[in-house]
Parts: C-alpha cells; structure tokens; sequence
C-alpha cells in the first residue's frame, strides 16, 4: 500500500471554494481600505484561514471556530507585544503555549488541535514586533471586519449544502458496492497475492466514505447551522436509510471476501464447478440490482428473491464446505440489510434520531 494517497479528484465545489475564499479575502481588504487602513492584511487573513474547511457537512462550524482562532490568535499576538515590544523568547514561547491551549477549545468537531490561534499570534509577533503601541488597535477592527465578512460570505455565498454531499456519498457507496459484489464474484481462482492487494485498495478507498453515522450526524449538525437549510431534515431521513444500508452491504461483501482468502487452495482462492461459480456470480448481479433498487428509492424485493434464489443454488452445489457455508450466510445476511422489513425499522430509528418529536 502507498504510503502517499493519490491526489483526489477536483470537484466543482473544490473550485467553488477558492473562489469564495478569494471574494471574502477581497471584499475583507476592499472595505478596510475604504475605511483608512493601509494594507490590512489581517483582514484577509481571516477567511483565507478560516474558510479553507471544504467539509461540506460541518462547514460553517468549522469556520466559525476558525474564525474564532484567527481573532483570539491575533488579540494574543497584540497582547504579547503590549507586555514586551521586543518579544523576548520567553514571550513568545508562552504565546504559543497559550494558543495552542486555546487550540484545543476553539477547534472543529474532527479536529484534535487548532492550530490557527498559535499561528496567527506569531504573525502578529513577526511583522509588529517593536510598534505595539501604533500597531495594536488598527489590526484589531482590521480583524474583526475581516471575521464579519468571512461570515457573511460562509452563509450567503455558495454555503456548504450537506444534502447534495450526502446524495454524492450516497454515489459513491453505490460504487463501491457494485464493485465489491463484482470482485467476490471474480474471486475464485485468483492467486492470494492479488487478493490481498485489491482487498488493501478496497479498503483505502473504503476511507473516503468514512463512518456513515458520523457523518450522518455532522450534516445534521450542517443543516442546523445554517439558516438557509434548516428545513431540509426530512430529506436527511431520507438519505439515510439507503445510506445505512449500503454501507452495512460493503462492510458484507468484505468480509465475503476475508472468508474466501481465509480458506484458499495453496496460494489461490478456492475454485468451485463453472456452474457453481456461475450460481455465485448470478447471485452477486443480483445483489448489485437490489442495491440498485435501494439506492434509486425503488422496491428491491424481486432482485433480493433472485439473489436468495442464486445462494441456494451454490450452496447446494458447493457441498458442505464450512466456506460454502460462510459464503451463503454471509449473503443471505448482506440481502436481509436491503429488506423492506430493514428498511423501515432504519427509516423509525433515523426519525427518531433526526427528527425528535415529530410524527412519522
């Protein structure tokens, strides 16, 4: 496995978000300048800093604590050169003691450290060491103009829309799944060394879906945040249901794969009959229509009958091989996810997570 990921896609909201950052940036030095300052490179310094969160879930939380780093950090910077002008090392290593305890409070929900607060105090250090007393006043309205436009800009200007990101993770589970279906259906014959490598990549890409509860619960939070799309919780509900469920397939159709490299035949993966491989592989496409099904919001029930159906059929053909018998467990199981009967006690517990108190 690399050690350095591949540089991910550039998506449209990739650039939309450098474009937001360069308007807030240049709306920020803009007014400033109409209002007196000379260079007020502290006023865009604010959503340079703070709007560089591109997590469409958490946003604009993040770039409120952002915000609120980069304010604390520059008022620390100025208070250090109000205590010594000339920043003896003393000082300035108790300032980035200080900002980084602050970096533990005024931090994202995901992030261990925020850095930011101890970062801008040193800036602050750097270029107004020695004028404290000239310096001090002008960065702070400077900063604060820079913190309000940043606001502004986060809510009204292309906001973070958590709904659309579910939908495009929503996407991308859909993938993933249909190719995990499609490597346990290749599988048998396949030598362990190439086994073990597509389950590694499987796995790195597994990590761009990430928790799916998590995430769930931080677009909830998205959704609160900004005002723009707090009546969009129903659609939330929605999402989740099918969101859960392929995620739930994925972690299955993996551990199909597990139990197949587990019992290998020397150092390939087990074979059986064509027509036992052609019964596995029937029910793979199977599988891969009903997750169709449950991602489009239609019934899955016929294409989880026709998969059942296929299970049986290797099953009884396979023998009683204690893999055969992983193998249709594990994907009577990895079925029963998409059932109707799954789908509505998900869609009740989703409900009552997100939607507290209000009727079904």
């Amino acid at each position: 496995m690399d050690l350095i990921p591949s540089p991910r896609t550039i998506r449209t909201r990739d650039l939309r978000l450098v474009a937001k950052i360069g308007l807030a940036a240049g709306l920020a030095w803009w007014l400033c300048t109409l209002l007196g300052a000379e260079r007020p490179a502290f006023a865009a310094i604010v959503p340079l800093v703070a709007l560089r969160a591109d997590d469409p879930y958490g946003a604009l939380g993040v770039t409120v604590m952002r915000i609120v780093g980069t304010v604390a950090g520059i008022l620390l910077g100025i208070l250090a050169l109000l205590i010594d002008p000339n920043a003896p090392l003393w000082l300035v290593f108790a300032t980035i003691l200080v900002g980084l305890a602050i970096g533990l409070v005024a931090r994202g929900p995901s992030e261990a450290l925020n850095p930011i607060t101890a970062v801008t105090a040193l800036v602050v250090i750097f270029v107004g060491r020695g004028k404290a007393d000239s310096y001090a006043w002008v960065r702070i309205w400077e900063t604060l103009i820079g913190a309000a436009i940043t606001m502004v800009v986060a809510v009204a200007v292309w906001p973070p829309d958590p709904i659309a990101a579910l939908r495009e993770l929503l996407s991308d589970l859909r993938r993933d799944v249909s190719e995990d279906l499609r490597n346990v259906a290749e599988l048998p014959g396949r030598s362990l060394d190439d086994a073990d490598h597509m389950l590694d990549e499987r796995i790195r890409r597994s990590m761009d879906t990430g928790d799916v509860t998590r995430t769930l619960d931080r677009a909830h939070s998205g959704l609160r945040w900004n005002p723009r799309h707090r009546g969009r919780r129903v659609e939330l509900v929605a999402l989740a249901v099918p969101l859960r469920q392929l995620a739930a397939m994925s972690r299955y159709s993996r551990s199909l794969v597990w139990s197949m490299i587990g019992d290998p035949d020397g150092d390939h993966i087990r074979r059986w009959s064509p027509d036992t491989e052609a019964a596995l592989d029937e029910a793979m496409r199977h599988a891969d229509d009903a997750a169709g099904d449950v991602a489009d919001g239609r019934d899955p029930g016929t294409s989880i009958a026709a998969s059942d159906r296929a299970l049986e059929r290797f099953a009884s053909q396979a023998g009683q091989r204690q893999l055969a018998t992983d193998i249709h467990g594990g994907g009577r199981a990895m079925l029963r996810v998409l059932s109707a009967a799954t789908s509505r006690r998900l869609g009740a517990l989703m409900r009552e997570r997100y939607l507290p108190g209000e009727p079904s």
